[in-house]
C-alpha cells in the first residue's frame, strides 16, 4: 500500500516524467532510434524530441487524467448536467492555467532543461572518448605484428614463450589491448608457423615486415636477427618449432 500510495503521489505531483532515470532512458532510446534512421542525427535534435514529448504527451496525459478523475468523482453530486458541464469547463480552464504556471512550466524550465543539458554533456564526453578509442585502434599494430614483436622481445630476454590458451591471450590482452580472440589466433599461428596456409602465411608475413620496421627504428640488431630467423621458419621451416 505504501508503494502504491507513493506511485499515486508521484503521478499527481507530476514527478514521474521528470525522474532522472526516465528522462535519461527516454533520451538514450530516442537518440538510438533516430540515429539508426538518420545518419547525421544530433544530440540537440533528440533534445527537441524529448521536449516535444514532455509538452505533447506527458502534460496532456497528466492533465486529462487529473481532470477525468475529478469529473468522475463530482458527477454523481450534480443533478443539472448542463450546469455541471459548464462549471466543469470553467474549472478545467482555471486548473490548466494554475498547473501551467505553478507546475508544468517551472518543472520544464528548472528541472527538465537542466537534466537534458547534463545528459547531452555526458553523451558528448562518451562520444569523444569512443572517437578517440577508434583513432587509437586505427593506428595500432595488427595482431600478427604484435605477436611478432612479443616473440622477439621474449627471445631477447630468454623468456619461455606463452602457450596458446585463454590465459595467455588474457595476459597479452593486458599488454597490447587487442581482442583476446585475435591474439590467441595469432599466438597459435606463431606456434605452428611452418605449417600455415597460404592466406595465413601472407598475413603473418605482413606482421613480420611491420615488426622489422619497428625494430629498425629502435635500432635493435638482435631483434632484427630473431625476426629474420622467424621469417625463414615461416617460408621454409615446415614443422620446425619456434
Amino acid at each position: 500500500m505504501k508503494i502504491s500510495l507513493s506511485s499515486i503521489t508521484d503521478f499527481v505531483t507530476f514527478k514521474d516524467p521528470l525522474s532522472d532515470d526516465l528522462v535519461n532512458q527516454d533520451f538514450i532510446i530516442a537518440h538510438k532510434n533516430y540515429s539508426s534512421r538518420y545518419h547525421q542525427w544530433s544530440l540537440l535534435a533528440t533534445r527537441k524530441k524529448i521536449i516535444a514529448s514532455f509538452w505533447f504527451r506527458h502534460v496532456p496525459l497528466h492533465f486529462l487524467s487529473i481532470i477525468g478523475a475529478t469529473m468522475l468523482l463530482t458527477l454523481p453530486f450534480f443533478y443539472d448536467k448542463h450546469l455541471f458541464y459548464l462549471c466543469f469547463l470553467i474549472a478545467m480552464l482555471i486548473s490548466f492555467a494554475v498547473l501551467f504556471l505553478f507546475n508544468y512550466f517551472p518543472s520544464y524550465y528548472s528541472t527538465l532543461l537542466p537534466m537534458l543539458d547534463n545528459i547531452i554533456n555526458e553523451q558528448e564526453k562518451t562520444l569523444a572518448t569512443e572517437e578517440e578509442t577508434k583513432k587509437c585502434r586505427r593506428t595500432q599494430f595488427s595482431g600478427p605484428t604484435l605477436i611478432v614483436i612479443y616473440y622477439a622481445l621474449f627471445k631477447i630476454g630468454s623468456i619461455p614463450l606463452l602457450p596458446c590458451n585463454d590465459g595467455s591471450a588474457g595476459m597479452l590482452n593486458n599488454l597490447f589491448g587487442l581482442d583476446r580472440g585475435m591474439l590467441k589466433q595469432n599466438l597459435a599461428r606463431l606456434h605452428k608457423i611452418g605449417s600455415l596456409s597460404t592466406k595465413e602465411r601472407a598475413e603473418f608475413q605482413k606482421g613480420i615486415d611491420n615488426a622489422r620496421m619497428f625494430f629498425m627504428v629502435t635500432g635493435s640488431e638482435k631483434a632484427l636477427s630473431i625476426i629474420g630467423q622467424l621469417e625463414q621458419k615461416l617460408l621454409h621451416g615446415a614443422g620446425q618449432p619456434v
